[in-house]
């Protein structure tokens, strides 16, 4: 009982962060890590599965916002797809060890990249342009990166593709929303991988998917009044600290 009290906290929040775009898809990643005895399989189905749910609402809540490029999306989602299922394939072949350390070396260079201007007084050149050719195989190449991850570890998209739209100099809300429309078709496809495959634990999934999704609701109220530098300075040091714990 102790341990879902605890899950259904740390999945809270992570919804209430995960709103604002925070990269706090890890923080379930992790309480299943530390408080169950879940293979790397079952951990990433289930967080799949916790997520489609979770995300999907809050797709929604961006929709209704105004917040979507479908312009971004159209070019993102297509190579997630196919890189979920790579990212299914190369989970069957790490263990529990590879799996958190994988997690943690994800989480610590975006929270390097967002804090790069704070540690170096630079300005910061990147600028995405979706018309060129360029800025559509950087987007495709994040779309690809994206789904393999997704695959590997469960999470959707949001702690990667809303620091890395960020660092493109994408607005705030339309990388955040990005972020959830992304999540929400990776994880649907790697949870029905997952499903197939018999390892999705679902008493987990209603805890953790319902915890997150509803408290989605505060973090989209904050984002509509946070500044970029703010966030990128939170989503940096959060992403830095906690692939720390994860390694330590």
């Amino acid at each position: 009982m102790e341990t879902i009290v605890f899950i259904i906290i740390i999945s809270f929040i992570a919804g209430v962060i995960a709103g604002f775009g925070g990269s706090s898809a890890f923080l379930p990643i992790v309480g299943l890590i530390v408080l169950t005895t879940l293979n790397p399989a079952q951990i990433s189905g289930t967080i799949a599965t916790s997520f489609f749910i979770a995300t999907l609402f809050g797709t929604f809540l961006y929709w209704r916002s105004g917040n979507h490029n479908i312009k971004i999306l159209s070019i993102l989602i297509p190579p997630g797809l196919i890189g979920t299922q790579m990212g299914v394939h190369i989970n069957s072949y790490i263990n529990d060890d590879i799996f958190t350390i994988i997690t943690a070396i994800i989480a610590i260079i975006l929270g390097i990249l967002l804090l790069k201007p704070y540690i170096i007084k630079s300005e910061n050149n990147y600028d995405i342009k979706l018309k060129s050719n360029k800025g559509k195989v950087i987007l495709l190449s994040i779309g690809l990166s994206v789904g393999i991850v997704a695959g590997i570890t469960g999470i959707g998209g949001i702690p990667i593709i809303v620091p890395t739209l960020l660092l493109l100099q994408v607005n705030p809300l339309t990388s955040i929303a990005s972020g959830f429309a992304v999540a929400t078709a990776n994880t649907f496809v790697t949870s029905l991988t997952y499903i197939s495959q018999g390892v999705v634990q679902f008493d987990y999934v209603f805890y953790i998917g319902l915890s997150f999704g509803l408290a989605q609701i505060i973090g989209w109220k904050i984002s509509h009044k946070i500044s970029i530098d703010k966030l990128k300075l939170i989503l940096g040091v959060f992403n830095v600290l906690l692939g720390c714990y994860l390694i330590l």
